[in-house]
């Protein structure tokens, strides 16, 4: 029993070396860091007047662990992300909207950024109901640049994704 005990420590501790080894990705920039796991999506809505608007959504994941996944959290590298980098990616792929999910794989949690107008808060209130909008970022037009939620959730295709959509479908920002 003391020796199953001490592999399953060894094997566990080996994990999270592997997981620690590629969640450090301290020697890259933020551009290269929200950019190599970034994947676009098109959605389609059809309104009540048969009239056809398509959505351009582009989703980054981060997968991380600690003492990364804190890093990640700091005041001026969310800042960054929200305020500069991610509309720099919306602006070069040409999107209606972005969202980067830095998601801790080992607690299985999730910090969603957004680069938004007020619009685009509701929808993502509305497909995420219940997870808390932390920080609020105001761009230099009074508008808002950037958002913050947090909460369960690792999934981009399975967990992100679907509820966005039907956002999207239901009440689509202008």
């Amino acid at each position: 029993d003391h020796k199953k005990w001490d592999f399953d420590n060894f094997i566990h501790s080996l994990a999270l070396e592997q997981f620690q080894a590629k969640a450090n990705q301290t020697s890259k920039s933020l551009y290269a860091i929200a950019t190599s796991d970034f994947k676009v999506y098109e959605i389609s809505h059809i309104d009540d007047k048969g009239n056809r608007k398509m959505f351009k959504v582009g989703w980054g994941t981060v997968e991380t662990v600690e003492p990364f996944y804190s890093q990640y959290l700091r005041k001026a590298t969310i800042s960054e992300l929200d305020l500069a980098v991610l509309p720099r990616i919306m602006k070069e792929q040409k999107l209606d909207l972005i969202y980067l999910s830095i998601v801790d794989i080992l607690e299985q949690t999730s910090v969603f950024l957004a680069c938004c107008t007020e619009e685009d808060v509701q929808v993502l209130e509305e497909a995420f109901p219940g997870q808390k909008i932390l920080r609020t970022f105001k761009g230099p037009d009074g508008d808002t640049d950037g958002v913050e939620l947090q909460g369960k959730g690792v999934s981009r295709k399975k967990e992100f994704i679907p509820p966005l959509k039907n956002s999207l479908l239901r009440s689509p920002p202008p």
